[in-house]
Order: structure tokens, then C-alpha cells, then sequence
């Protein structure tokens, strides 16, 4: 036979497939045919389709996939295993690098000093090495490096200057372990088909729907086709003239010349062409909207519908997406990358805490910004407690808060673990949970999880606890979670658990390491490339599969999402072990031929179907590369030019409903009354008021706590509890005496409580500095102040607190308000008292000249008076000290800048005190509502999304 069966591109492969094998077969006992397919996927469709056609029992074809059939050869004659995963195959490969490079200062060797410094290339070497042995090449001439010199990495060169040795030690390692490989597998088929094949036990063997062929395939097809032992039918269409490399035919085209064979077409079927549509969409989520809408609108009888991903980042979205709102049932089958999942994420905070982590002393210190990664991770908040205790998910939260706050106290970062329990057991802590019992048990999850996830990787010291402590880890969350409940879960973690299985089972596996992180980088190299395989009913439901998953299947209804340059097709990319000029020069294929590769699956795909929805995206979002569509698709318009035939792109413009929201109000409720009514006022919470009402009713009537993030950088919130505090220590023996100011002790003083404070290295080097300098400017100007004039230290962090009777014009009467503050401190000068309040950042003191004639209104005191923090300090204190108003002074110290002069002016206390009344008897007004005041704030306010004005 010296003809090939072609299959138009617009009939359906496998039906014509299966014609073929029964018009060709009397019997209804096919076991003399095998049928060998580019996958397996097709071969479950070609078995359905056979069942249709076939009355009563039969004995099938047997069928392959093509890495099946040429393993099915290949032991015919060997004996060898391949291992399941690829770990030993790369370990082997190191191996035998380190024992064939003579030089050891070489870069060669310099990659492979360590394990851990080769695993992210090793993948990618014995990719390299496979290719190469496919594609039968006996070795590279080492002059023909030199034209490529500039394009290598110096390591590159010098492996494929060694590759002989190299490969001969490889293949040595490889039969010392009983072990083989798909590369030395395909390479050797090829080279001893004609020994194999006369232990082929089928009388007939059919390749179907394959397009390139690579050397090895190649040589063993052509064979076996030359015997007259083997059919090749293909899928394709007649072309003419020359075909560039570019061309979905052009593997067909070069078979044909090179085999000097002719295509013979089945009876072509009258089909009609596809009704074709092309959707623009923006981003992922208005794509996924799209094919939801589309699929809609599908025939609910036809079943023969798939939806085609190039790109498996869609996977997840989709899924989210279609299968949630849709009844129908569907089915996965494609690869997913397991760096995608909420499972990697987990495991990789992990590893951080590992990489992170420092000694201090007898200590551990983990980074807290990584421990509360860990901890606040969904899979970790929703472990499981008894049904009467409380979620834990409440202790996390609780604990999120008390590290935050110590973070931000001390500007600490990294935390033991006994530090961290050491503040769960403080009554402050405690105080949160009202049943105790309910904390124990939390407590004692939180310990296991500590043991599982970050002690327990302490004292790993080969590949193979380190996989046993990964594996006990995911089943005590897998036992005692709900995760399980998400059906993808399960799928990520069994493939996990499958490849942990292997590294135990390794070569490598007991090899031990000195170094724990070293282990740590090499089970995260190796679970970063991992693809989760969706392997499920192909007969069953709607499909969604990638686009080789979609080779030589046919569907009637079809949505193809990310139909984009760099996805359909994938762009080159720079290989520095097999540059593109030099894969050309030894006969490697290049980026035209996978260009050909994408062309063919996409046009065989549409051309089938009788509604096809491409679907793309345009424009370029936030920092990510504009996105383009396909050159596929620029071609079918271009074509339709042509052909003068009209193509309309559905441009998605999705129209959310946005309710544009009113100035948002809330009115006073009777029992917000009364809580205002009693509740206890602070200079700050009269501030706030007077910045916006909408915030004080966030913050102090529903009490909606600020969220906190740990600090990355230096806080000015930090900053100012450290030098509160210390000036009040250094400050304290002064009180009711002179100060007598020496600098040096305060100097000394301060490098001790810096050094005890911040003894971290980092950002708290800096912070020292800061703090240091701040400091030591200030009290240079008090010295200067305390050799002028005598001052004494009357109080410090004095608190203070007091009723306050705001007249209510109206009604005649006086409300009642409790008043409370904290002065820094209180100073006598010259005889005078001076309120004194310390600040670390921005300065808000009212205005020296007020009009005490204005019409009090609430913008009106925020734009005059700005604040009422100095005049209720000096109203409350000359109530506690029982002294008149008029012989306290009150002023702002600017630790920043000592020489800034923002003293109080205490002849507008009246209008000061007429505004406090003011604003009182406003919050406390049933008929004002809490309304928002937008200002340069509001991008800054912890409230701005719950606010029409943020």
C-alpha cells in the first residue's frame, strides 16, 4: 500500500475511523488490530463508537497511545522500568555530570556542586537529552558550538562538549538500576524495529491522526507501513504549491515527499461550514462570562459539546464560573499546575518559615509575616472543632490581632513559638473567650499544627522525611478539615500524595543532607512543576479539556477560550541548552514547526463543528502584557476579507449594575441615643467627630475595629509609644522637682532601652537610628530651656477625667457628658502651669486668631479650631486640680521639631469651650445624622469601602 488515508478536516475523525475498521474486518473478533492514537483520550471515543456500530458482542481492537506502543515494543526485547516520576531520572542525570567532567572548576561542575544548586536546571537537561535521543541525533560536533558561543550559559556549552560521556555514564546508571527512559525507549524501537517487528503479535496496525512525526516515530511508522503491517490514516485537506513550515499541513505535505506517498480522501460528506463566532472580551472573568452566556444558548439534547482551553490558568475560573450556575454534567480532562493551587500556597508558606526562620540563642525565631500566612491560610482556619466548642477560625483571628499589636509595639518581626503561646496564656488574651473549654481545645489544635508545620521540618535530613513530614502534615488537615467537600481538593491532594510516595521510594531518597533548607528547596522544585492530570469520564457530560486533549476528537458545539498570541500559539522562548539556530542546524525541530503544530489542532477543531465560539481577549490590564489576539484568528478574518464574506467581532462590553449610592446617612436610633448618651468622650473620639461623623459612628458606636497588617516598615504608631514612654521613665524622678537635664545619662539611657527594645537587626537598625537622633535633639533643646528657667515637673501621663455640662439653648438645660484624657505631662515654669502634649507626627492645634462672633457650625470648627484635644486637657485639668482656667497654659511639644512654638492661646478658651458644647449636644442630636465629610483623608480611612464618599 503506498497510499495514505486522508480524513477531511470537516468530518468526524473517529466515526470515519471506525467505518474504516469495520468495513475493513469481516469478524467481529478484532484482537488481530491495534489501533495507536497521538493520545489515549481518542481511543475511549473510538471504542464508543464501535459499540454504535456493532450488534451484540465483540472482542475490540487493542489501542494504544503512541508512548504506549513504543513501550509496548520496546519490551519485546528489554526488560527495563521506567520509574514513575522523574526524580530518579534526574538524579541519575547529576550523577553523571559530576563523574564525566574532568574539570572540576568547569561551570559545569560549578552548577552541580550541590543537588540543590542543579534541580531547577536538571529538569530541563534531561528534557534536552530526551529530545536529542528521539530524535535520534548520534551526537553534536563540537565545532558547531562555536557559532552559537554567545547564545549558551558557560554550563550549557560545557555539557553538550561532554554530552558523550555524559550520556554514556547516564545509560551506565540507568541499567545499573534496572531503570530506562521515553528517550532511550523511543531510540532504541526505532533503531531495532526490524528486529521488533517480527514479534509484533497483530496482523494489522493502524496509526491514526497523527501529523509530526519526530525522527524516531518516523522511522518506526515508515517501516512497518513499507511491510504492508501497518495503515496510516490522517486528518488533513488537499493543498497546493508550496506549503510554508507555518502550515497546519505542512507534516502532511513533507510525508508525502519524503515518503513518496499518496493521500487517498474517504468519500467526502456534503457538510455545511461551521456557524463561526468571534467574541472580544477584556480580562479572564468577562471571558468566563461570555462562555457561560454562550453555553446558554446551546442545544441542552446534543451532548456533543466541549469547551477547549489553551491556557490551563483558565481552569479554576471556569470552574468557579459555568459549573456552578449550570446543571448540566461535565467533564475535565487536562493538566492543571499544581503552583495554581490553594495546596502549594499552603505548603509554601511552610517552606518560608523555614527559609525565614533565625537563631537567637537557645531560640527559634519564625517570620511572623509568614507565620500568619500559615495560620490565617482557609484550610488552616477551618480545622475542625467539636460541635458544642467554637470555630477556630476564632482563636486565629484573635491571635492575628495580639501579634499585630506586638509587631507594632515593639517593631518586632520574628517570634518564637513559646512566645507566641506565651501570649495566648495571658489574661488579656483569655479574656475573649467566654468558654474556656473551647480555648483549650483550640489551643491544642493550634499546638499540633505548630508540631506538623513548622517543628517538625526542623530536623528533616533526607528527601525521604521530608516527604513523610509533608505527607503527615496534608492528612491531618485532610482528616480534620472540610476541604474535602471541594472536589478538586481531593484530586490535588492524591496526586501530591502520589508524588510524595515516589520521592520516598527515590534513589535519592535516603540520601542525607547537613542542611534542612536544602531539603526544603528540593521538595518545592519538584512540587512547582507538577501538573495536577483531571483524568475523568471522557463519554460523559459536557467536556472541558486542553487543546491536545482535543486531538482527533470532533464536537458539534464548541467555545475556545484564549484564542491570543502567546497562548494559540505559545511564543519561542529562549533555550540556552538548544538555542533556535542550533536546533535548526542539527534538525531539531523550531518555533516554525510548533507554529504548524498549533495551526493544525486549531483549524482540525473548528473546521468539525457546527457552532464555534473563539473567544479572546484585547487590551492590556494593569502591568501585564497587552493582549492580542491569535494570528489564527487575524487569518480567518483576513480570509473572510477576501472572500468578501462580513465577520463581526462580538465586542463584550459586560454593564455591571452599579447602584451609585446617595450620601450615605445614618439616622439615630433610640438605642444609639442612649449609648451616645452614656458614652465616655476623649479628645480623640471629639476629633474625629469633628472630622467626619460617619467615621466616630464606625469607630465608636458600632465599635468596628481598624485592620491591622503587620508592619513591613517603620510606623510612626511605633515610633511614638517608644518615646511616650521613655520620657515618661526618664522624666518620672523629676516629679514635684526641678528637671536637671544630663545628657550624657540620657544618652546612655536611651542606647540601652533602644538596644533591649529593638535588638533585631533589619529595619530596626534603622529605627534605632531614628529614634536615637529624634531624641537626642529634643533634649539638647530642654537642656537649653531648663538653663533658662526653672521647670518643674508637676505630673506625668496624668489621667484625667471629669462631666462636662453643655448648655442646650433650646431647651434651657444642661447635658450631662463624661469627659476623660491622659495629659503627657504637666510642667510649672516661672509659676505658670503648662499642659504639654508630645507629638511624633503631624501637628493639628487651632488657629492663634479666632473670631469668637462666628456662627458655630461643625465645618466651621474643623476649618477654625481643627481640634479640641489642648482645651479639653486644660478644661478637665483645672477641674481635677480645682484651679482656674485662666492660669493653665497648654501646648503642643513637637519631638521632631523642639524650636516649633504651638502653644494654645488660652484667651479663646470660651469659644474653645462653646465649641466642645457645640459638637456635644450635635452627636447627641436625634435630628443630625452621622453623614460622611470627604476630605484628603478618605483614601486613608479604615472605613472608605463601606462610604459613598470613599
Amino acid at each position: 500500500m503506498s497510499e495514505l488515508l486522508k480524513i477531511p478536516f470537516s468530518e468526524n475523525f473517529i466515526e470515519s475511523l471506525s467505518d474504516y475498521v469495520c468495513e475493513n474486518h469481516d469478524s467481529t473478533d478484532f484482537s488481530s488490530i491495534c489501533v495507536v492514537f497521538p493520545g489515549i483520550r481518542p481511543s475511549h471515543f473510538f471504542l464508543e463508537s464501535l459499540k454504535k456500530k456493532i450488534p451484540g458482542a465483540f472482542i475490540p481492537p487493542a489501542r494504544f497511545s503512541i508512548d504506549g506502543w513504543m513501550q509496548y515494543l520496546f519490551a519485546t526485547l528489554r526488560d527495563e522500568r521506567i520509574p514513575k516520576g522523574d526524580f530518579d531520572l534526574i538524579y541519575l542525570m547529576y550523577r553523571a555530570i559530576v563523574e564525566s567532567s574532568p574539570d572540576e572548576k568547569s561551570p559545569l561542575m560549578k552548577l552541580t556542586g550541590s543537588f540543590n544548586n542543579y534541580i531547577h536546571w536538571g529538569r530541563k537537561i534531561l528534557s534536552a537529552m530526551e529530545e536529542f535521543e528521539i530524535q535520534s541525533r548520534k551526537e553534536i560536533n563540537t565545532d558547531e558550538l562555536t557559532d552559537y558561543d554567545e547564545l549558551f550559559l558557560a554550563w550549557a556549552r560545557d555539557f553538550w562538549k561532554h554530552f558523550g560521556l555524559i550520556r554514556d555514564k547516564f545509560y551506565y546508571f540507568l541499567k545499573e538500576n534496572n531503570l530506562t527512559y521515553r528517550g532511550e525507549i523511543y531510540r532504541f524501537t526505532s533503531e531495532n524495529i526490524e528486529k521488533i517487528s517480527e514479534l509484533i503479535p497483530f496482523e494489522k496496525i493502524i496509526f491514526a491522526g497523527f501529523y509530526a512525526l519526530n525522527k524516531s516515530e518516523e522511522r518506526m511508522m515508515r517501516y512497518l507501513f513499507t511491510q504492508g503491517k501497518a495503515d496510516i490514516i490522517i486528518q488533513s485537506e488537499a493543498v497546493k504549491g508550496i506549503v510554508p513550515k507555518t502550515s497546519p499541513f505542512y507534516f502532511h505535505k513533507k510525508w508525502e515527499q519524503d515518503w513518496g506517498v499518496s493521500f487517498k480522501e474517504t468519500n467526502k460528506k456534503a457538510t455545511e461550514k461551521p456557524h463561526l463566532e468571534i467574541h472580544q472580551c477584556f480580562d479572564t472573568h468577562s471571558e468566563m462570562l461570555t462562555a457561560e452566556e454562550i453555553l446558554s444558548t446551546f442545544n441542552k439534547k446534543d451532548k456533543n459539546t466541549a469547551i477547549v482551553l489553551p491556557d490551563s490558568a483558565s481552569l479554576i475560573p471556569l470552574i468557579s464560573e459555568i459549573i456552578r450556575t449550570n446543571k448540566n454534567d461535565f467533564n475535565i480532562t487536562m493538566g492543571y499546575p499544581l503552583k495554581r493551587t490553594s495546596l502549594f500556597n499552603l505548603l509554601k508558606y511552610i517552606f518560608s518559615l523555614q527559609r525565614t526562620k533565625k537563631k537567637d540563642k537557645d531560640k527559634t525565631l519564625y517570620y511572623i509575616k509568614d507565620y500568619l500566612n500559615l495560620i490565617q491560610h482557609p484550610w488552616i482556619k477551618t480545622i475542625k472543632t467539636p460541635e458544642d466548642k467554637e470555630p477556630f477560625s476564632v482563636l486565629i483571628n484573635r491571635l492575628e490581632k495580639t501579634l499585630v499589636s506586638a509587631n507594632r509595639e515593639k517593631a518586632r518581626n520574628f517570634f518564637s513559638p513559646e512566645e507566641i503561646f506565651k501570649l495566648i496564656s495571658k489574661e488579656n488574651f483569655k479574656k475573649h473567650f467566654e468558654d474556656k473549654e473551647s480555648l483549650s481545645v483550640m489551643i491544642n489544635l493550634l499546638q499540633k499544627i505548630h508540631s506538623l508545620s513548622i517543628e517538625a521540618f526542623n530536623d528533616i535530613d533526607s528527601l525521604k522525611s521530608g516527604s513523610e513530614k509533608l505527607h503527615d502534615f496534608i492528612s491531618f488537615i485532610y482528616e480534620n478539615s472540610n476541604i474535602r467537600r471541594y472536589p478538586l481538593n481531593n484530586q490535588f491532594i492524591g496526586t501530591v500524595f502520589e508524588k510524595l510516595e515516589e520521592l520516598k521510594k527515590s534513589l535519592f531518597s535516603n540520601v542525607k543532607f547537613a542542611d534542612n533548607l536544602d531539603i526544603i528547596t528540593l521538595l518545592e522544585s519538584y512540587l512547582l512543576t507538577l501538573r495536577i492530570p483531571f483524568i475523568g469520564e471522557p463519554l460523559k457530560g459536557i467536556q472541558i479539556m486542553g487543546m491536545l486533549e482535543s486531538r482527533n476528537l470532533n464536537f458539534e458545539q464548541i467555545i475556545l477560550l484564549d484564542v491570543n498570541e502567546n497562548i494559540m500559539p505559545t511564543l519561542y522562548k529562549f533555550d540556552p541548552l538548544l538555542p533556535h539556530g542550533l536546533r535548526k542546524l542539527i534538525g531539531l525541530p523550531g518555533y516554525e514547526e510548533n507554529e504548524s503544530i498549533y495551526a493544525h489542532n486549531f483549524y482540525r477543531l473548528i473546521s468539525g463543528g457546527k457552532k464555534v465560539h473563539l473567544i479572546y481577549k484585547e487590551g492590556k490590564l494593569r502591568d501585564v502584557d497587552k493582549n492580542i489576539k491569535s494570528r489564527f484568528i487575524e487569518k480567518i478574518l483576513w480570509d473572510k476579507e477576501k472572500n468578501k464574506e462580513n465577520q463581526i467581532i462580538d465586542n463584550r462590553i459586560f454593564k455591571p449594575r452599579v447602584e451609585i449610592p446617595e450620601e450615605k446617612e445614618i439616622r439615630k436610633s433610640e438605642k444609639v441615643l442612649e449609648k451616645l448618651k452614656n458614652l465616655e468622650y476623649s479628645p480623640t473620639k471629639i476629633d474625629t467627630y469633628i472630622k467626619c461623623p460617619l467615621q466616630f459612628y464606625y469607630r465608636y458606636v458600632l465599635e468596628l475595629e481598624e485592620y491591622m497588617d503587620i508592619e513591613e516598615e517603620i510606623e510612626r504608631s511605633t515610633i511614638g509609644k517608644f518615646i511616650h514612654d521613655f520620657l515618661k521613665d526618664y522624666y518620672t524622678p523629676f516629679t514635684g522637682k526641678k528637671i536637671q537635664i544630663d545628657i550624657s545619662g540620657f544618652s546612655r539611657k536611651l542606647k540601652e532601652k533602644l538596644e533591649r527594645e529593638f535588638s533585631e537587626g533589619g529595619g530596626q537598625i534603622l529605627l534605632r537610628e531614628i529614634i536615637g537622633r529624634t531624641l537626642m535633639r529634643f533634649i539638647e533643646y530642654e537642656n537649653m530651656r531648663s538653663l533658662d528657667a526653672d521647670i518643674f515637673i508637676r505630673n506625668l501621663e496624668e489621667p484625667v477625667s471629669g462631666v462636662f455640662e453643655a448648655a442646650e439653648p433650646e431647651e434651657g438645660t444642661d447635658k450631662k457628658f463624661k469627659v476623660k484624657g491622659r495629659i503627657d505631662r504637666v510642667e510649672e515654669t516661672g509659676g505658670i502651669l503648662h499642659v504639654i502634649d508630645y507629638k511624633t507626627g503631624t501637628v493639628i492645634k487651632p488657629a492663634k486668631k479666632q473670631n469668637s462672633e462666628i456662627d458655630l457650625s461643625r465645618n466651621i470648627i474643623k476649618k477654625k479650631i481643627k481640634s479640641l484635644q489642648l482645651p479639653i486637657y486644660v478644661y478637665l485639668y483645672s477641674k481635677n486640680k480645682n484651679l482656674p482656667i485662666d492660669k493653665i497654659q497648654a501646648e503642643i511639644f513637637n519631638i521632631r521639631k523642639p524650636r516649633e512654638k504651638n502653644i494654645l492661646p488660652v484667651e479663646n478658651m470660651e469659644l474653645f469651650l462653646e465649641a466642645l458644647t457645640f459638637i456635644l449636644n450635635e452627636i447627641v442630636n436625634p435630628d443630625v445624622s452621622f453623614s460622611p465629610d470627604a476630605g484628603d483623608y478618605c483614601e486613608f480611612c479604615p472605613y472608605n469601602l463601606m462610604c459613598s464618599e470613599g
